[in-house]
């Protein structure tokens, strides 16, 4: 997942280079943000694992406990700002494409008018 969420703010923060405006910006927060979920997972599983390996050491069950209770509680955080995160970057990516859609369309139908001209230059000549 923060691979996926790494791609996506790469993508984003080209996009945001090229041109900054509302989408770009909530592109390039929505996936800032779902790294910042997925490193919060990773981080509440580590604390899981710290808490049972202080269990073993003898810290008995209140350890496992209060580690689990840290756990849960950043896992849930964690994925919360992940889907916050992927709701930002769709209502993002969706502005961006109905900006740049029309764009490529008016750009083909430009490149195939210029082509009509020169065809028809080429053969007034």
């Amino acid at each position: 997942m923060a691979l996926l969420g790494a791609t996506f703010f790469w993508g984003s923060l080209i996009a945001f280079r090229g041109r900054r405006w509302w989408a770009t910006t909530l592109m390039l927060v929505g996936s800032g943000a779902q790294v910042l979920g997925a490193l919060g997972m990773v981080l509440g599983i580590a604390t899981m694992l710290g808490g049972f390996s202080a269990s073993s050491s003898g810290g008995g069950s209140s350890a496992i406990s209060s580690g689990l209770s840290v756990m849960i509680f950043v896992l849930m955080a964690g994925m919360i700002v992940v889907g916050i995160g992927f709701v930002l970057f769709a209502v993002g990516f969706v502005g961006f494409c109905s900006r740049y859609g029309p764009m490529e369309r008016r750009a083909a139908e430009l490149e195939g008018m210029v082509q009509g001209i020169q065809e028809r230059m080429e053969e007034g000549q």
